[in-house]
């Protein structure tokens, strides 16, 4: 899985001259950027990320944080533009598989009240499908 996460990570850091992070953007990090979080990976060091000969498909949320509201939305439309283009399916360049991404959902759009100062999400979900090239 490693290699199609990091496709996924290069292609939203393409898109604008702010970074994508896998699952945490470390402590300090400058809005806007993307967070990439499997669905299923409450504790991201016990999940497997190395590569598979089998095919497989896992759920991804995409987050993109910004300063306000319209920062986040904006990033996250920006997000979806470059992972589909048709607005329903795209495709990721990773060495010796073939993968697809397909848009499955709005989350949310809110705000972390937490940190300081206060950060906008804006939330979608992805689906990533990965067979053997």
């Amino acid at each position: 899985m490693r290699p199609e996460m990091e496709a996924l990570r290069s292609a939203l850091a393409g898109i604008s001259s702010r970074p994508a992070f896998l699952v945490l953007a470390p402590s300090g990090q400058a809005a806007p950027y993307y967070l990439i979080e499997p669905v299923w990976a409450a504790r991201p060091y016990d999940v497997p990320l190395t590569g598979d000969l089998s095919a497989w498909s896992a759920t991804v949320r995409i987050k993109a944080v910004g300063l306000t509201v319209e920062q986040a939305m904006t990033h996250q439309a920006a997000a979806r533009d470059a992972l589909c283009p048709d607005g329903r399916r795209g495709y990721l360049t990773a060495p010796g598989r073939s993968v697809s991404v397909l848009f499955e959902r709005h989350e949310a759009d809110y705000v972390d009240l937490d940190v300081t100062p206060p950060k906008f999400l804006s939330v979608d979900t992805v689906r990533i499908e990965s067979v053997p090239a």
